[in-house]
């Protein structure tokens, strides 16, 4: 009915929502901590940093190659998410239960984004794309190309979401991640890469002045990276 409509509508909406936070998470964290040597993570880490000195060549990469780590993490949330799916069901009259598979729903659309994310972040530096898919990143429905290409700017510290990108501007103009990066560093005195990039950005989070970011010391992508672009 009406109501199982609705509440697929919401539980999409808030799945994606949570899809497009978790890789600005995800996305800040192996851009600024750890390494090649990091262990579980290493290779991971290392293909995301070293992506800001060559960007172009992530176009390279088919769909398998894109996506394949991402889908083999998937797999344990997907195994976790059908073990506990019962426990999420609110019981109705007679032991039967409500909810029409929203939580299955909401995990499969969170799962799936978590790969799609790999491909959305390709497009934004394929210099040539399908019009359709030009289409959604100006609307938004997924990660925009301009928004991306922000990131791409020296000490590369904003603009981490890449599902849809939705959340950036709200958790860059509250400088979530700074403030993040100040709790890591309280905790454990370990600095994110983006301090070492920038000392203003590092010195003015340290006096509480989170808005204090370092003038880019790098442009947008150049014209000559996108050129080696693949897709060109």
């Amino acid at each position: 009915g009406v109501m199982g409509v609705a509440g697929a509508a919401a539980t999409t909406a808030v799945s994606v929502l949570f899809a497009d936070f978790f890789t600005g998470v995800f996305h800040w964290s192996v851009d600024n901590y750890g390494s090649r040597k990091t262990p579980v993570f290493g290779a991971v880490i290392d293909a995301f940093q070293v992506h800001h000195e060559a960007p172009w060549t992530l176009t390279y990469r088919p769909l398998a190659t894109n996506a394949f780590a991402i889908n083999l993490s998937v797999i344990p949330l997907l195994v976790v998410a059908t073990a506990v799916g019962p426990l999420a069901h609110v019981m109705g009259e007679g032991g039967t239960p409500v909810g029409g598979g929203m939580w299955e729903l909401g995990v499969v659309v969170f799962a799936n984004l978590q790969w799609a994310s790999q491909e959305f972040h390709k497009w934004t530096h394929m210099k040539r794309i399908h019009p359709a898919i030009r289409t959604l990143q100006d609307c938004g429905v997924v990660l925009p190309r301009t928004m991306h290409q922000r990131h791409h700017r020296s000490p590369f510290g904003d603009n981490y979401c890449i599902v849809t990108g939705t959340l950036n501007p709200l958790l860059d103009t509250t400088h979530f991640f700074r403030r993040l990066e100040k709790l890591v560093y309280t905790c454990t005195g370990n600095e994110p890469k983006c301090w070492q990039l920038s000392e203003d950005m590092k010195q003015g989070v340290l006096r509480g002045d989170f808005s204090a970011i370092a003038d880019a010391e790098e442009n947008l992508i150049l014209p000559a990276e996108q050129d080696r672009s693949s897709n060109s």
